[in-house]
């Protein structure tokens, strides 16, 4: 097999791969991290950090795409685990944006969330496998119609962050042992 040298495949990322679908992906992610940090807040200057590190958990979201890709392409680590770690990137800077916005929650509960981001994360990025699949099987390998259904999982995570904004169980005093058991059991075997 050919490999090309780290910087030519980090090159070749942004330069040939970086398409519909990886933008589509790169916005749903922006506005997943934008939910994650919002508070309701009429300060303008609030508003537009917001608005501001969310961009910019994107754009390193996508540097650790390029790094990951770099990697893989030039052989220093095997081309299967791309995906995984493009996903594996998604979570980390979820991760810690969830850590930043919710280090005052009890430690079970910014656990509990960061769990579920980062199994929803893995779960979509497996749809977005099978709707490719999909979409070009019935397509004939059409570029759009493929890059179109490919990136539309992603805005799972989106709605994964809404209703772990609205469903707040800080409002519970403890959670139990149980309750927490099944949760990260749940969540580690949809990573798995």
């Amino acid at each position: 097999m050919n490999y090309m040298t780290f910087n030519e495949a980090f090159i070749f990322f942004f330069t040939s791969l970086f398409d519909l679908t990886s933008l589509i992906v790169l916005i749903s992610f922006i506005i997943s991290l934008f939910l994650i940090l919002f508070k309701k807040v009429k300060n303008l200057i609030v508003q537009l950090v917001t608005i501001f590190l969310s961009i910019v958990g994107g754009g390193a979201n996508l540097l650790l795409q390029g790094v990951f890709f770099g990697l893989t392409g030039s052989g220093l680590i095997p081309s299967e685990y791309t995906g995984l770690l493009f996903s594996l990137s998604m979570c980390l800077i979820a991760s810690i944006y969830m850590f930043l916005t919710y280090r005052k929650d009890r430690p079970n509960q910014l656990f509990a969330k960061i769990t579920t981001v980062i199994a929803s994360i893995f779960i979509i990025n497996t749809m977005s496998k099978a709707f490719e699949l999909f979409a070009g099987l019935s397509s004939q390998d059409d570029f759009y119609t493929v890059s179109i259904c490919r990136s539309i999982p992603y805005f799972l995570l989106i709605l994964t962050i809404f209703i772990i904004k609205k469903i707040d169980i800080n409002h519970f005093k403890s959670l139990s042992t149980e309750l927490l058991l099944a949760l990260y059991g749940t969540n580690l075997a949809l990573v798995v």
